[in-house]
């Protein structure tokens, strides 16, 4: 299975999952941490829906 993979936009250390939920998680994860702050989720599902070609979407 193809992965999905966004980076972090700011620090653009690269996130790759075969599940678009358990990717948002870990970037949101990741944000909280290093970075003190979390987007909506609906926010890092955009990203992932713009930055992965439509066929992987839906998985």
């Amino acid at each position: 299975m193809n992965a999905f993979r966004l980076s972090c936009p700011r620090c653009k250390e690269a996130f790759s999952s075969d599940n678009a939920d358990h990717l948002t998680d870990a970037l949101l994860t990741h944000l909280k941490v290093e970075h003190g702050h979390a987007p909506p989720r609906e926010h890092v599902l955009a990203r992932i829906e713009r930055h992965n070609p439509p066929s992987r979407l839906g998985s």
